[in-house]
C-alpha cells in the first residue's frame, strides 16, 4: 500500500538486507550498541579532557607573555593526554568484551582494528578538546555544552539516518565539523560483519584527515586565545 518511491526509501532507512542477514532477531541492542559506545567515549574523553586543558589554560594565562610562546608544547600535555586515552582504550575495550560475554553482542571483526579506528578517533576528539577550550573559560560551561552535544552528534553522523537521505551537502559538513562519523560507522562493520581494514579504510584515511587539520588547528587556536588572555591582563 506505498508508492515505489516510499518503500524504497523505508527499507533502506530499516537497512533491511543488513538487519535479516547480521540481526535475524531485528532487536535493537545490535545496532544501537556501537553508536552508543562512540558517544560515551565521546563524552567522557571530551568531558574529562577539556576541564585539564581548562586548567592548563588558567596556569598559562598567569605566566609573562615573552616565556608563554616557550612553554605551550605539546609535548608537555601529551603525557595527560595519553593518560586518558589508555583509559579510554581500557574502557571502551571492557565494555565491548563485557557485552560480548554477558548479552552475546557478536565481535566478528578484528579488535586490533577496532583499537585503530579508536586511536584515530581520539586524535580527532583531542582536537576538538582544544577548540573548545579556547572557546570555553568556565569548566560547567564546557561540560555543558559538551552534554549538549550527545544527541545531536549521534543524529548527523550518518549513523541513525543514512548519509543519503541527508540534505545535500549537510553529511559533507558534519565530516568536516565533528568526528564520530569516523567511529561509530566502521565500529558497527567491524562487529556485527566482521569487516576486514579494505571496507572501513575510507572512515579511517577520513579520521586522519580530520585530526592532521583539527589537531594543529585546535593547538594553535588555544594558544593564540591564552596569549590573547594574557594580553588583555596586561593592558587592564
Amino acid at each position: 500500500g506505498m508508492m515505489e518511491y516510499s518503500s524504497e526509501q523505508n527499507i533502506n532507512t530499516l537497512s533491511l538486507a543488513d538487519r535479516t542477514l547480521y540481526n535475524p532477531q531485528l532487536g535493537y541492542f545490535y545496532y544501537l550498541y556501537p553508536g552508543l559506545l562512540g558517544v560515551f567515549i565521546q563524552q567522557t574523553y571530551l568531558s574529562v579532557l577539556s576541564g585539564v586543558l581548562l586548567k592548563e589554560k588558567e596556569r598559562l594565562k598567569h605566566m609573562p607573555l615573552d616565556r608563554l610562546s616557550r612553554r605551550i608544547h605539546a609535548r608537555e600535555m601529551a603525557p595527560q593526554i595519553l593518560q586518558y586515552a589508555g583509559y579510554t582504550f581500557i574502557c571502551s575495550l571492557s565494555c565491548l568484551l563485557i557485552a560480548h560475554w554477558l548479552f552475546a553482542y557478536p565481535l566478528k571483526g578484528s579488535l586490533l582494528l577496532a583499537l585503530l579506528i579508536q586511536m584515530v578517533f581520539l586524535a580527532c576528539l583531542t582536537g576538538v578538546a582544544f577548540v573548545l577550550s579556547a572557546i570555553f573559560d568556565d569548566e560547567t560551561h564546557c561540560a555543558q555544552f559538551v552534554l549538549f552535544l550527545a544527541i545531536p552528534t549521534v543524529l548527523s553522523c550518518g549513523y541513525a539516518w543514512p548519509v543519503f537521505m541527508m540534505a545535500p551537502g549537510f553529511a559533507t559538513v558534519m565530516k568536516f565539523v565533528w568526528p564520530l562519523y569516523y567511529y561509530s560507522n566502521p565500529l558497527k562493520e567491524l562487529m556485527l560483519k566482521g569487516a576486514q581494514f579494505y571496507a572501513i579504510d575510507n572512515f579511517v584515511f577520513g579520521g586522519l584527515i580530520f585530526a592532521a587539520f583539527w589537531l594543529p588547528a585546535g593547538m594553535w587556536i588555544y594558544r593564540q586565545k591564552i596569549r590573547t588572555m594574557k594580553q588583555i591582563e596586561n593592558i587592564m
